[in-house]
């Protein structure tokens, strides 16, 4: 396992090859046990990044293709004028529901797909998860990703406890420059070129690769 010291350089982690846990690897002294463990927690900080990095990248691919992309075609601009969650939204879910079957087949970051909805889920699929509810309440015309929380606690049963997290993270965010424009800076155009050159193959690749047992 790699991590990377202070100034950015790569460091090998002293694990150990029977257990790889370097905390039994010739008894360390207190502030090496303290600097193995920064970098362990850098090392799995780096893990989740990398992880969430990649689902960034093949986020919502499968809209671009068939059987989905002829179903969104027709209807993203229908649910992006009505409420979120509101009888007119659920009616069109319904007219979708063939090609959102197949979205929740494949994409990990919806409760929908796993049995047991929200619980069945990791914390790389809720993460990416809050993040699509950021930006999908930016689609509507009267979205509030706040309302939009609490649309979903009850969908999908969320905990009084997540739902905790979710809307702190929300006031956490709104302190610092909104992503879409530190991100884009305004030219949404290029910036959507160079994401999609070839991010679509490399959602496929990784989608595939997380589906193995």
């Amino acid at each position: 396992m790699d991590s990377v010291d202070q100034s950015g350089r790569s460091v090998e982690l002293p694990l150990d090859p029977e257990n790889r846990n370097p905390f039994t690897k010739n008894k360390p002294t207190a502030r090496e046990q303290t600097r193995i463990h920064i970098l362990m927690v850098r090392a799995y900080i780096e893990q989740i990044r990398e992880s969430l990095n990649l689902r960034g990248r093949s986020h919502d691919a499968t809209k671009l293709e068939s059987p989905e992309v002829e179903v969104f075609d027709e209807y993203t601009e229908k649910l992006a004028g009505v409420t979120y969650g509101s009888r007119e939204y659920k009616a069109f879910l319904k007219e979708m529901k063939p090609a959102l079957a197949h979205h929740y087949l494949i994409n990990r970051h919806h409760p929908e797909h796993y049995d047991r909805g929200v619980s069945g889920m990791n914390l790389i699929d809720i993460v990416e998860m809050f993040c699509d509810w950021m930006a999908a309440a930016k689609r509507h015309d009267d979205g509030d990703i706040r309302r939009s929380i609490e649309v979903n606690r009850v969908r999908f049963s969320i905990s009084a406890q997540l739902i905790d997290v979710f809307n702190n993270t929300v006031k956490a965010l709104e302190c610092e420059q909104p992503a879409a424009g530190r991100v884009f800076n305004g030219d949404y155009d290029q910036a959507l070129k160079e994401w999609f050159k070839d991010d679509i193959e490399k959602g496929r690749m990784f989608r595939a690769k997380e589906e193995q047992p």
